[in-house]
């Protein structure tokens, strides 16, 4: 009996084991599909992983190609503009050098003295013909006030003439041709034409005086003068016997004239009252 029941929980428990065996076997291979699924599942992703790393490493690459392409484009745009800047540039330089060059010729060649002067009356250049005119080189008078150029009274008409239209803008001397007397280097006076005008740079107001030495002009004109007068005192005096000789004639007071020589007379008598006047 004891056998029998012995017997049959041994043959249950084996029958036991191999189901559990079974059961475990289910599992396992269940386990291992799940893992094989798994580890399929990894490798897709990481397949996947490895190709969105490959597509990005490639767009990277794409997107700095063309970045490196636009950057090399745009610096030979740049490049070209630059270029063509510079060749802009070059030419306004060469433009304004040459314009600058040709107001330093004329600046220098124009006959009459020519003197550039701060809003205070302190000359700033002066051209080769005013050096000539005063005695001066450039270095001894630049800075220094025109009213060293001018002899009194001279000089003080001209400050306050110059003073007045700095303040008042009465222009009594601006754009008007005056008459000064000058003062060469050495103090030697001479007569003088001034004309000074205004302009305005980005530094402010600025006046260029026009002079002129009229000494010569002077002499020649007193010459006139002196011949002038010399021939009218030598030849006033016959003209006076003449007008009175003519005078006595047309009078009758030598006897009758005949008509036509009245008309003569007259004419004669008219011119030499004429010369007497000049």
């Amino acid at each position: 009996m004891v056998f029998l029941m012995n017997h049959k929980l041994y043959k249950n428990f084996f029958s036991l084991n191999s189901e559990t065996i079974l059961l475990a076997r289910k599992l396992n291979s269940f386990i291992m599909t799940i893992i094989d699924s798994r580890l399929s599942s990894i490798e897709q992703k990481r397949n996947l992983t490895l190709l969105i790393v490959l597509c990005t490493s490639g767009l990277a690459l794409l997107l700095g190609y063309y970045i490196l392409q636009n950057i090399t484009l745009s610096q030979r745009a740049l490049k070209s503009q630059n270029s063509l800047l510079e060749s802009a540039i070059q030419e306004r330089v060469a433009a304004l050098q040459e314009s600058k060059d040709h107001a330093h010729a004329i600046f220098d060649t124009v006959i009459d003295g020519l003197i550039t002067l701060n809003d205070s009356g302190i000359i700033e250049s002066l051209n080769p013909a005013a050096e000539k005119i005063f005695g001066y080189r450039q270095s001894d008078i630049i800075g220094k006030d025109i009213a060293m150029l001018l002899p009194e009274p001279y000089c003080s008409e001209f400050n306050r003439y110059f003073s007045d239209y700095i303040s008042d803008g009465d222009s009594l001397i601006i754009g008007d041709l005056r008459e000064f007397a000058g003062v060469r280097r050495f103090g030697e006076k001479f007569p003088l034409e001034i004309a000074i005008n205004d302009f305005s740079l980005r530094d402010g107001r600025h006046f260029v005086a026009v002079v002129r030495d009229i000494t010569e002009r002077k002499r020649v004109e007193k010459l006139k003068d002196e011949f002038v007068s010399t021939v009218s005192h030598e030849l006033r005096t016959p003209l006076t016997s003449i007008r009175g000789s003519l005078g006595l004639v047309i009078g009758k007071a030598l006897g009758a004239i005949p008509e036509k020589a009245i008309d003569i007379l007259n004419i004669a008598y008219r011119n030499t009252d004429r010369l007497m006047i000049l």
